[in-house]
C-alpha cells in the first residue's frame, strides 16, 4: 500500500458523529477528464471482501443469512429483489466483513468517503493536523478503492511531485487554495474536515470572562480581543484567519 497504508485501523470501534454538509460534484465529468477511474461495482466490492476474508460462497451466505445463489447474484451485480431487501443484505454483509455499510452501498469512492469521515474520521483523536487528516483519508481510499488513490496517482492528479505530496502529509508543506479544492473534489471530503472551524466562543465561559476582564483593564478593545482569540483558535486548527 505504500505511504498511506500505515494509518488506518479497520477494527476500530465506530461511533455516531455530527453530520456535515457535503459539497456536490459531477463525478461523470471527473471520469471524462481522466481524474477518476470508474469505481468498483457493488458486486465486485462484495466479492473482494469475501476473497479478503478467505471464505467460500456457501459459508459467507450462511453468515449473511441469504442463499448461496442469491449472494452469487449480488456478487455479479444481478439484483433480483427489491432495493430494501438488497440494502438489508448489504448491511448484514458489511457487519460480517467488518466494514462500513457505506462501502457496499455507496455508488462512488467520494460518496463512501463522505460517510466514512462522519462515522470514523470525526471521532479519531489522532487526526490533529491537516496532514494527518489527509493521510488518513488517502489511506482509507487506497485501501478500499485501490491504485486510483495510490501516492503516485494522487500526486499526478494534483499536478505535484510525490515529495510535495509527502510534504503535505507530514505538515511540512502548506497546501494552497487550488490544491485544497482539488483534494476535496478528488476525495469527496468537505474542506471543514481538513480545516475545522474554531468552536464558538461563549462569554458565559468563566475563563473567557476572566480574559475579557483583564483585557478591559489593560485598555484592549473587546472586538479586538475577540479577533485575537478567534485567530489563535484558527491557528491551532492549521488555518489562517480571515481578516
Amino acid at each position: 500500500m505504500g505511504l498511506f497504508s500505515e494509518v488506518y485501523d479497520r477494527d476500530s470501534t465506530l461511533t455516531r458523529a455530527n453530520t456535515l454538509v457535503y459539497q456536490k460534484m459531477d463525478i461523470n465529468l471527473l471520469v471524462k477528464r481522466g481524474v477518476l477511474a470508474l469505481p468498483l461495482s457493488r458486486g465486485m466490492r462484495l466479492q473482494r471482501l469475501r476473497d479478503e476474508k478467505g471464505v467460500k460462497l456457501r459459508h459467507a451466505a450462511k453468515e449473511i443469512d441469504v442463499s448461496p445463489a442469491y449472494l452469487s447474484l449480488l456478487e455479479h451485480d444481478q439484483k433480483g429483489k427489491d432495493p430494501e431487501h438488497i440494502r438489508g443484505t448489504m448491511e448484514r454483509a458489511a457487519r460480517y466483513y467488518g466494514v462500513l455499510p457505506a462501502y457496499l452501498l455507496a455508488s462512488t469512492p467520494q460518496e463512501y468517503m463522505a460517510e466514512c469521515v462522519v462515522q470514523v474520521g470525526l471521532n479519531n483523536s489522532d487526526l490533529t493536523t491537516v496532514g494527518k487528516r489527509l493521510r488518513w483519508v488517502l489511506a482509507e481510499l487506497n485501501l478500499r478503492w485501490g491504485e486510483e488513490f495510490s501516492e503516485s496517482q494522487v500526486a499526478e492528479t494534483l499536478g505535484v511531485k510525490i515529495d510535495t505530496l509527502r510534504g503535505y502529509l507530514d505538515d511540512r508543506v502548506p497546501m494552497n487554495d487550488k490544491v485544497v479544492d482539488q483534494i476535496t473534489e478528488l476525495t469527496g471530503v468537505p474542506i471543514d474536515f481538513f480545516f475545522p472551524r474554531p468552536k464558538m466562543i461563549s462569554e458565559d465561559d468563566p475563563a473567557i470572562r476572566r480574559v475579557i476582564t483583564l483585557a478591559v483593564q489593560s485598555g484592549i478593545a473587546v472586538d479586538e480581543l475577540e479577533y485575537v482569540i478567534q485567530a489563535w483558535m484558527v491557528a491551532r486548527s492549521n488555518k489562517k484567519p480571515s481578516v
